[in-house]
């Protein structure tokens, strides 16, 4: 992988990631505070910077931290 791959997740990444579509992961983006995409495409995807999409799972379980489920991604 070059360093540019290991800095950025593609949508298509995220899907598999989090086993949800691609429109579900841009949904999260309006209603879940999903971080914006650091580069946004039209026709060849948009593209997360790895460091955002990792705060932002880390704030997710921190929110669940003490609850009774593991947050569904």
């Amino acid at each position: 992988m070059t360093e540019t791959t290991e800095k950025y997740l593609s949508t298509a990444e995220l899907a598999t990631r989090y086993r949800r579509t691609k429109r579900t992961i841009e949904r999260w983006v309006e209603a879940r505070g999903f971080p914006k995409p650091a580069l946004a495409g039209r026709g060849y995807g948009s593209l997360w910077l790895r460091t955002d999409v990792e705060r932002w799972e880390a704030e997710e379980m921190e929110k669940m931290s003490g609850a009774s489920e593991v947050p569904d991604f």
